[in-house]
Protein backbone atom coordinates (compact mmCIF):
# COMPACT_ATOMS: atom_id res chain seq x y z
CA UNK A 1 0.00 0.00 0.00
CA UNK A 2 0.92 3.71 -0.57
CA UNK A 3 0.69 6.13 2.25
CA UNK A 4 0.40 10.24 1.11
CA UNK A 5 0.73 12.77 3.90
CA UNK A 6 -0.35 16.27 3.11
CA UNK A 7 1.59 19.06 5.54
CA UNK A 8 1.40 22.70 5.00
CA UNK A 9 -0.92 25.92 6.45
CA UNK A 10 -4.11 25.63 7.09
CA UNK A 11 -5.08 27.62 4.42
CA UNK A 12 -3.37 25.24 1.75
CA UNK A 13 -4.21 22.25 3.07
CA UNK A 14 -8.39 23.51 3.33
CA UNK A 15 -7.43 24.55 -0.36
CA UNK A 16 -6.42 20.66 -1.62
CA UNK A 17 -8.86 18.89 0.69
CA UNK A 18 -11.86 21.12 -0.28
CA UNK A 19 -12.54 19.35 -3.42
CA UNK A 20 -12.27 16.27 -1.35
CA UNK A 21 -15.55 17.01 0.53
CA UNK A 22 -13.51 16.29 3.44
CA UNK A 23 -14.14 17.94 6.83
CA UNK A 24 -10.95 19.11 8.27
CA UNK A 25 -10.75 19.39 12.57
CA UNK A 26 -8.43 21.46 14.04
CA UNK A 27 -7.23 21.24 17.77
CA UNK A 28 -7.84 23.62 20.04
CA UNK A 29 -4.12 24.42 19.64
CA UNK A 30 -4.66 25.38 15.78
CA UNK A 31 -3.22 21.51 14.42
CA UNK A 32 -5.48 20.23 12.07
CA UNK A 33 -6.22 16.82 13.43
CA UNK A 34 -5.87 13.77 11.75
CA UNK A 35 -8.02 12.89 8.84
CA UNK A 36 -9.76 10.09 7.65
CA UNK A 37 -11.99 9.21 5.57
CA UNK A 38 -12.28 6.45 2.91
CA UNK A 39 -12.31 6.16 -0.67
CA UNK A 40 -13.94 3.25 -2.65
CA UNK A 41 -11.89 3.45 -5.96
CA UNK A 42 -13.13 1.75 -9.68
CA UNK A 43 -11.40 0.33 -11.88
CA UNK A 44 -10.65 2.74 -13.98
CA UNK A 45 -8.99 4.66 -10.66
CA UNK A 46 -11.67 7.13 -10.47
CA UNK A 47 -13.56 7.56 -6.95
CA UNK A 48 -16.68 6.14 -6.60
CA UNK A 49 -17.37 6.63 -3.30
CA UNK A 50 -16.44 8.50 -0.69
CA UNK A 51 -17.34 7.09 3.49
CA UNK A 52 -17.15 8.98 6.41
CA UNK A 53 -15.88 6.42 9.06
CA UNK A 54 -18.23 7.49 11.73
CA UNK A 55 -20.89 6.81 9.71
CA UNK A 56 -20.18 4.22 6.97
CA UNK A 57 -21.59 0.66 7.78
CA UNK A 58 -19.24 -2.15 6.67
CA UNK A 59 -22.30 -3.99 5.11
CA UNK A 60 -23.25 -0.79 2.75
CA UNK A 61 -19.43 -0.95 1.69
CA UNK A 62 -19.00 -4.73 0.71
CA UNK A 63 -22.88 -4.19 -1.11
CA UNK A 64 -20.95 -1.11 -3.14
CA UNK A 65 -17.63 -3.05 -3.65
CA UNK A 66 -19.73 -6.12 -5.12
CA UNK A 67 -21.71 -3.66 -7.07
CA UNK A 68 -18.81 -2.53 -8.66
CA UNK A 69 -17.13 -6.10 -9.37
CA UNK A 70 -20.55 -6.78 -11.26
Amino acid sequence: SVWLFLTGSLQNVEEVMAPLHVELRVASNGEIDHVIEVFLVGPSGHERRQYSPYEAAPEAIAEDVMSLAS
